[in-house]
């Protein structure tokens, strides 16, 4: 049922956007526009769901550690007086902070096509 009211209101789109353009073979308006995308353009309303929460989840998680691994380093900058040694403990700091974003990312990534092996968004 969900699929049909999905078809139902594609083809309406593209009847009221684009009229007569499927017989002419040129893309439907869902489909013409010029625009990077990481998904099919014809994704279905699961895939749709999956990726949606997977790209929420992965904002969610990244912003908490923006938050923790910013509030440990403010605290451990500010206990080293000399600023040469500040900024020579901020490069780690920075190297372990893009370390554990792209761990934690690869790790959403790998546990969503874990979960959902049929889906391929």
């Amino acid at each position: 049922m969900l699929s049909f009211i999905q078809r139902t209101i594609c083809s309406w789109f593209d009847a009221v956007v684009m009229p007569g353009v499927e017989e002419a073979g040129v893309q439907p308006a869902s489909e013409r526009f010029d625009l990077p995308h990481t998904f099919k353009p014809r994704l279905r309303f699961g895939g749709a769901c999956v990726a949606v929460s997977q790209g929420l989840i992965s904002i969610i998680a990244g912003s908490t550690l923006f938050g923790v691994c910013g509030a440990t380093a403010w605290m451990a900058l500010e206990r080293i007086p000399s600023l040469i040694l500040r900024v020579a403990a901020l490069i780690p700091m920075v190297a372990v902070f893009l370390a554990l974003l792209a761990l934690l990312i690869g790790g959403i990534s790998t546990m969503f096509r874990a979960i959902f092996p049929r889906v391929r968004f």
